[in-house]
């Protein structure tokens, strides 16, 4: 069996039990919120109709079951590809140039929308701003972290065998674009019920039937294609987690001194930033940038690990 027939069955897999251990799950749960109410806010109770979202609990579980089955399974998946993990690699510098070119390049990104008016600076720095930075910085990392490793280390990885790399770029792409609009809320309320995990699974499988979302799609599609080439051109997984993080990083601290959207619909789409032509292009743009930093990154190592030369 192929590459793209296990992973397939390793999908089924996933739903499949997601929708036979949610019931069991949302007992736990229930439990927990009767003996510990302050962990409510997790859940999003609402104490109106005594429901809380459970659609947050069913993204946890195909998380984690993602991440147990890839574990796991790696062997019977095949040909993976974790590559520029090893200390050889020098993982810390590539965290921490990803890490760099992320922030920079959000930074330029929303320095223009300042320029063409679609934001204005405003600060509203909290009193616990380097509470919340360190939370952000750390979401980040391990948001890049998760993503990036079943995205491009083991999805990717295992797509570059037999396919071409542009093909297996953009399948990968694809499927990390389509993962993000699994989002839906799920009321439930205190009580077994066995119907739970099919209700969220249909309930997160619907935002994909509606057209609205053909934008985003695109958008987040370039998202991971610029995460790709990342991988692909410095053959590192750190540096590609790094640029994750940078962006994510950005995105949660940027509200600290800028205000919301001003309204040019044009700029930005209906659905954000990346449904429209202003993200397309910056993300596209990332591409030559991307190979511009990587190429200075390789110099700068080389002379930094070239012998001294001695004169007599």
């Amino acid at each position: 069996m192929r590459f793209s027939g296990r992973l397939t069955c390793l999908v089924i897999g996933i739903f499949g039990l997601s929708v036979v251990i949610a019931p069991l799950i949302k007992v736990a749960v229930d439990w927990i919120l009767y003996a510990l109410p302050q962990t409510s806010v997790l859940v999003g109770f609402d104490p109106a109709d005594a429901s809380y979202d459970f659609g947050r609990i069913y993204r946890r579980i195909l998380l984690l079951l993602t991440l147990v089955l890839c574990y796991f399974g790696r062997r019977w998946l095949g040909p993976i590809s974790l590559r520029g993990i090893g200390a050889e690699s020098h993982p810390g510098r590539q965290l921490g140039s990803g890490l760099l070119l992320g922030s920079l390049s959000f930074a330029f990104f929303l320095a223009i929308l300042i320029l063409l008016g679609e934001r204005s600076l405003a600060p509203d720095v909290p009193a616990n701003w380097p509470t919340r930075i360190g939370l952000a910085l750390a979401s980040g990392f391990l948001v890049g972290a998760i993503e990036e490793t079943i995205f491009r280390g083991f999805l990717l990885g295992g797509l570059l065998h037999g396919r071409s790399r542009l093909t297996a770029v953009l399948l990968s792409s694809s499927l990390f674009s389509i993962v993000h609009f699994l989002r839906a809320k799920v009321p439930v309320t205190s009580g077994p019920d066995l119907d739970v995990g099919f209700q969220a699974l249909r309930a997160h499988f619907r935002p994909l039937s509606q057209p609205a979302v053909l934008f985003p799609f695109i958008g987040l599609l370039l998202v991971g294609v610029a995460l790709a080439y990342a991988y692909l051109w410095t053959n590192s997984l750190p540096f590609a987690i790094g640029l994750h993080a940078g962006w994510v990083f950005l995105g949660k601290i940027d509200g600290f001194l800028l205000l919301e959207r001003t309204g040019i619909k044009w700029l930005y789409g209906q659905q954000g930033v990346l449904a429209g032509a202003m993200g397309w292009t910056f993300l596209l743009l990332m591409l030559p940038i991307l190979r511009l930093w990587i190429a200075r990154s390789s110099m700068t190592d080389h002379r930094s690990s070239a012998p001294p030369t001695h004169f007599s």
